[in-house]
């Protein structure tokens, strides 16, 4: 009987494995303090630059782990000489994960002091009209890998203006340069791509001639947790972030949005037109150029934003409580302060 038994669990666990196949798990490291790459494996073996971990797992299968050591990257072996303002990092399917933080050689992590930069400040440094149009590019065209996660890394000086007018492809979507200067999430409009994850990132100094200057979402589900949006600018809409779609779902849980600005329109830090949860969150100095100097819902469609426990001080608009709200909005246990949150609750 035992045999039997034995046998018949090892022909299900066969079964198993051809029904349900696993997906292999693959781990990269990099690390921009050694002096020449590795083939990336372990961390004595790292390579130097981000963009090849990445270029590898593009065309890889199965689930990535990027594991990345302090220090700033840019998005070629090249330094800051990048051949084009559109040629940000980019990351064209699902299940690769970067998580920042590491001490050089892997020793130890600690995402506050081990700082990882991925920096769109190329070409002059300090000269923000020649930097990354995107720092990060998420151009995905199907919804099919594991669930991804950026973690303990920040995005830095991305940039646009007025002269900079176009649109980019990537991995067969196309966004336009003046949307998204810290990270942009894109997919076919016909797919709607879920479990993204943002944990413990900093998203700061990105300046956009459009929407979103910290991050752009369009056709993506994310979640972003204990993040900081700090300094982001946008000519138009969502000062840190623009949500593009009504199926779009992005809820943010213990982030943090400070001095973030929408200088000609609405969502000094966030204009969301899709679903969005905001969970013990924190809303400092923002500012738009018209409503919603904190967040501002779409005035048509079917938008829902729930506030939960919240607080928001000295946000400012130009405009208060005239246009409409969102098609649901529910706030509950949150403290508003010296500050106008126009068109979320009222």
């Amino acid at each position: 009987m035992a045999k039997a038994f034995k046998k018949v669990s090892v022909i299900v666990a066969v079964m198993l494995i051809f029904v349900f196949p696993v997906l292999a798990q693959t781990n990269l490291y990099v690390d921009g303090s050694v002096s020449s790459s590795g083939v990336g494996t372990t961390w004595g073996t790292a390579y130097k630059y981000l963009s090849e971990a990445i270029d590898v797992a593009n065309a890889g299968s199965g689930s990535y782990d990027i594991s990345i050591a302090q220090g700033t990257y840019y998005p070629t072996s090249s330094g800051t000489t990048v051949s084009s303002s559109s040629a940000g990092f980019t990351i064209t399917r699902k299940g690769m994960s970067l998580y920042g933080g590491y001490q050089a050689g892997g020793v130890s992590r600690n995402t506050k002091t081990f700082v990882t930069t991925l920096s769109g400040d190329i070409g002059t440094i300090g000269t923000v009209t020649d930097n990354l149009y995107h720092v990060l590019i998420v151009s995905l065209t199907s919804n099919s890998g594991s669930a991804s996660t950026f973690d303990g890394i920040t995005i830095a000086n991305g940039y646009s203006n007025s002269s900079d007018v176009g649109t980019t492809t990537y991995n067969s979507n196309s966004i336009d340069n003046l949307d998204g200067g810290g990270i942009v999430f894109l997919a076919r409009a016909s797919v709607t791509v879920s479990n993204y994850f943002v944990k413990d990132c900093l998203i700061r100094n990105n300046t956009v001639n459009s929407t979103g200057g910290g991050i752009n979402v369009d056709s993506v589900s994310v979640n972003i947790s204990n993040s900081f949006f700090v300094s982001n600018t946008s000519a138009t809409l969502g000062g840190a972030v623009y949500i593009t779609r009504s199926n779009d779902v992005v809820n943010f849980i213990n982030d943090v949005f400070a001095s973030n600005t929408a200088t000609g329109s609405h969502g000094g830090a966030v204009r969301s037109a899709g679903n969005s949860d905001f969970i013990n969150c924190t809303f400092i100095s923002n500012t738009s150029g018209n409503s919603g100097g904190a967040i501002r819902g779409a005035s048509s469609g079917t938008a829902s934003i729930t506030i939960y426990n919240c607080i928001f001080f000295n946000n400012i608009s130009a405009t208060t409580g005239s246009d409409p709200t969102p098609t649901s909005t529910t706030a509950d246990r949150s403290d508003f302060s010296r500050g106008d949150v126009a068109n979320t609750i009222v």
